[in-house]
């Protein structure tokens, strides 16, 4: 089997060419020459090149003749999207649309598109299903759902083997530091270490946090033979704040700690026992222009059409990342 992932330095591009490698793929990382031209990984080849080049997607398509394409090139960062969006715009929609009409002259390939729970924007009911009105309220968000929806028509109008992943918050070691699990872990492994306290965003905001590896192996076994092209989400069905992710990982680190609330009873500081030093403070600087938040996704579907379903919930996910985390730092 060939695969080639886009978006292969990426968290998920790195766990998902390590898991393909493990189970003899030949594995293409599609790199952009400026950002990354140094990057390596084990049983990776690298191919050069720009999604938003529509010739030489066209040219990479034909010539290799991949088995399974994962495209998971995208620029992430929320905060950066209301910043860029033009930029934004240009990866996510225009280099999902080069390789889309790239595959329309590789029929037998299957093709994952990446998207996000960021598609919802703010629901209001929980859980959210596939079926749920999509409504973003983020560039990113929006740029992710025109990849979204012109994947499903792709998929209809031409016959395509076209799989759409709706991932929620999935997280690893391999999380760069602008992601909250990775903020909240370093910066409590930091106050333990030196005594040095950091700010975060809405500590309210409510996601469903998942373990990337599961969510990776949920890519894989989308794409297997049997499975109808679809779209499926990956999420483990519960709801936990970004305030219960600290605390858990303040546990972990065996810090005691005690919460300032605002005037409405909302934690707004969290401090040492002890010191009485500010371990991580709210910041509404670091506020979403737009925030999105209620996030609670079924995986019904996955586990009924190919058996996935996550292992690792809240409790545990916080302790692996810290472990993690501290085994990296070494």
């Amino acid at each position: 089997m060939r695969a080639l992932i886009t978006g292969v330095t990426g968290q998920d591009g790195k766990l998902l060419s390590k898991l393909l490698y493990e189970k003899n793929y030949e594995v293409y990382g599609l790199v952009r020459r400026i950002a990354n031209r140094k990057y390596e990984a084990d049983g990776v080849s690298i191919i050069e090149g720009d999604i938003r080049d529509n010739n030489l997607m066209e040219d990479i398509i034909s010539k290799y003749k991949f088995d399974e394409i994962y495209h998971l090139a995208s620029i992430s960062d929320v905060a950066y999207s209301f910043e860029h969006p033009n930029e934004v715009y240009d990866i996510n929609i225009s280099g999902t649309l080069n390789l889309l009409n790239a595959l329309r002259k590789s029929p037998d390939t299957k093709f994952y598109f990446a998207g996000t729970s960021e598609m919802f924007g703010k629901p209001k009911t929980k859980p959210q299903t596939e079926d749920y009105p999509m409504e973003p309220v983020s560039p990113y968000g929006v740029s992710k759902l025109a990849g979204y929806w012109s994947s499903n028509l792709y998929r209809k109008a031409y016959g395509l083997k076209i799989y759409c992943g709706i991932l929620y918050n999935h997280e690893s070691v391999y999380r760069p530091d602008h992601f909250v699990s990775a903020k909240i872990i370093k910066g409590v492994k930091r106050f333990y270490n030196v005594g040095t306290g950091f700010n975060i965003g809405n500590m309210n905001a409510l996601k469903d946090w998942g373990y990337a590896p599961e969510y990776v192996e949920g890519m894989y076994r989308m794409l297997k033979d049997g499975v109808p092209p679809d779209n499926y989400i990956l999420a483990t069905m519960e709801q936990h704040s970004v305030f219960e992710f600290i605390v858990r990982a303040l546990e972990e680190a065996g810090i005691e700690y005690h919460i300032r609330e605002d005037d409405d009873g909302n934690p707004k500081q969290i401090i040492d026992a002890n010191s009485y030093f500010p371990i991580v403070s709210q910041d509404s600087h670091l506020f979403r222009p737009n925030e999105a938040d209620n996030y609670c996704g079924s995986y019904a579907k996955a586990k009924e059409i190919f058996g996935w379903e996550p292992k690792v919930k809240f409790k545990e996910l916080v302790k692996k990342l810290y472990v993690e985390f501290e085994e990296a730092l070494k």
